[in-house]
């Protein structure tokens, strides 16, 4: 299996709002760690290709971890590891629109910035691409552009890169039809690697690759569990299973 999902949540017992910027921070120390794993490291290192989803995170990833066996590897963005092999990324419209004005201006002699071409450099051949939080506090964009950047011969692993919102019509396909198809001819194959999800403040949804699906009750002091599963169940479902479930 090409495609992996890790998708994990900072636990608290009051389930507790955070912050995008506090997600942003925690995915990117999280995927700077996890590149010296065995398994996710790779020989050589630079075919680790980290991708986050613009250039300041993928700046602020440089500065935060500047040794050099986490530099070793390929830090980039999602538009520059698309164009690095051929393709051109979708943008988000007010960036596209801004793109094009500079095009515009740029043809009429107004000002000698350097087009986006220069963006376009070659990266060191991928043996394996960790997608950092795409799409998730960012633009929908992030999502389309990773089937894009996919090869079938590269192994490619997205950390919390909220699916459940790109899988099950969180943005209807009457609004979004591109997206849709893209969520239904892309993303349907891939697999969770790792998954903790909170659900209505009363349980945990949660699954260790290749263990079965494990929905457990919380309680005061601890976890009870509900029920398995060979197969993930619908979130509603879930829901109500914990509302009126009996213990297993």
């Amino acid at each position: 299996m090409a495609f992996s999902e890790l998708h994990l949540l900072r636990c608290f017992p009051q389930f507790d709002d955070f912050s995008n910027v506090e997600e942003l921070d925690a995915n990117r120390d999280f995927a700077m760690q996890m590149s010296l794993l065995d398994g996710v490291r790779q020989q050589p290192s630079e075919g680790l290709w980290l991708c986050f989803p613009d250039d300041k995170e993928a700046e602020l990833a440089v500065d935060a971890w500047p040794g050099q066996a986490y530099q070793s590897a390929t830090i980039t963005t999602i538009a520059e590891a698309v164009r690095s092999i051929g393709g051109e990324p979708q943008e988000p419209l007010g960036a596209a629109a801004a793109a094009a004005g500079e095009r515009v201006v740029r043809a009429l002699g107004l000002t000698a910035a350097p087009p986006r071409a220069d963006l376009a450099k070659p990266l060191p051949t991928p043996c394996l691409q960790l997608i950092v939080q795409p799409g998730n506090g960012g633009p929908m964009e992030d999502w389309m552009n990773l089937e894009k950047l996919y090869q079938p011969s590269v192994p490619m692993v997205i950390l919390n890169g909220a699916l459940d919102k790109v899988r099950t019509g969180y943005y209807p396909a009457l609004f979004y039809p591109e997206f849709a198809k893209c969520a239904t001819r892309f993303y349907s194959d891939f697999e969770a690697a790792y998954y903790l999800r909170p659900l209505g403040g009363i349980g945990w949804l949660f699954r260790v690759y290749p263990e079965p699906w494990q929905l457990v009750r919380q309680q005061r002091d601890d976890l009870q569990l509900i029920e398995t599963f060979e197969r993930r169940p619908m979130l509603g479902d879930a829901v109500a299973r914990l509302r009126g479930g009996v213990a297993q």
